[in-house]
């Protein structure tokens, strides 16, 4: 279908003017077009123009054929929501460790604590608590990162062995901590997967510390690799309280907290929201299968037809 000069001049001037998120959608699912307030995503195929989606993580977008592509048009009112909420919500996370670090800074300042064993107590949980602000605004920048498409992945082939060795480094203490057993099943080490080493050990490490933070005492963590021609399926499953059925359907969205978590403090529910932008980033799937006995969390890789020498 041809457009109109007259019709191109309007999507220029709503393209110049508008304040509401636009884009501009080729029929391959490409980004052709999109104004300043319009945030970069990967569009899902196929389209259904004929309902509203979310496709990206600021408000909904209506979607109108245009020519042989699709434009969409967000409102600017849900963008604004949305952003508020992220605001408020943010704000009350991080005002607990800030409350405590101000607190008992002020106690060391005008020596109220007398002995050794006051002034090291309170040293640890100023450490305690600057480790976990900094945690939670790092958690908020790769959430940031990646629903708007700043990080550009570096994709190359890597051993499975190599990413699964070096999340295991960076949990280990967390679980240890946690007194959570990981158990690692890969028969495979050498078998290279294309992607980004950097995002998959994030993922990874995300979904590690979700489970251990589910996870009781003294229960277990399956860290898994199973192949096939094309694929790798890297799953983690605990064996912790499941995520509720009513949950499941948004537990992929930010600041949705399941409540079967047994560490309350710091969980700004980003984790798997976050984890699900960057398997998108790197072309992976994610899937969650949870119930009674516990949840499994599959990550599908792409494969290469070479093993690592």
């Amino acid at each position: 279908m041809i457009v109109s000069q007259e019709s191109l001049a309007w999507l220029e001037t709503l393209f110049s003017c508008s304040e509401a998120p636009l884009f501009l959608i080729g029929s391959d699912g490409s980004i052709i077009r999109r104004n300043k307030q319009g945030t970069p995503f990967t569009f899902p195929l196929p389209i259904h123009p004929e309902k509203p989606l979310c496709v990206a993580p600021w408000g909904f977008l209506q979607i109108f054929p245009w020519g042989d592509d699709w434009l969409l048009i967000g409102s600017a009112d849900d963008q604004r929501k949305q952003q508020g909420a992220f605001l408020s919500f943010t704000t009350h996370q991080l005002r607990t460790p800030l409350s405590i670090i101000q607190s008992w800074s002020e106690l060391l300042e005008k020596n109220f604590l007398t002995s050794d064993t006051e002034r090291t107590e309170a040293y640890r949980i100023l450490f305690s608590e600057s480790q976990r602000l900094s945690g939670m605004l790092s958690k908020m920048l790769n959430f940031y990162r990646f629903a708007t498409g700043i990080h550009v992945p570096d994709i190359q082939d890597i051993s499975i062995g190599q990413i699964i060795q070096k999340v295991v480094d960076a949990q280990r203490d967390f679980l240890n901590s946690r007194k959570v057993t990981l158990f690692v099943e890969n028969d495979n080490p050498a078998c290279l997967v294309r992607t980004d080493l950097h995002i998959l050990t994030n993922i990874l490490g995300i979904l590690l510390e979700n489970a251990g933070q589910c996870s009781e005492e003294n229960q277990e963590i399956t860290l898994s690799i199973q192949e096939d021609n094309k694929l790798i399926c890297i799953s983690v499953q605990d064996f912790a309280k499941g995520i509720p059925p009513e949950a499941l359907p948004v537990v992929l969205e930010p600041f949705r907290i399941p409540e079967r978590s047994t560490l309350n403090t710091g969980n700004l529910g980003l984790g798997l929201p976050t984890a699900k932008l960057m398997a998108d980033a790197i072309q992976a799937k994610l899937e969650i299968q949870s119930d009674s006995s516990g949840s499994c969390i599959k990550i599908w890789v792409e494969r290469t037809s070479q093993t690592q020498n």
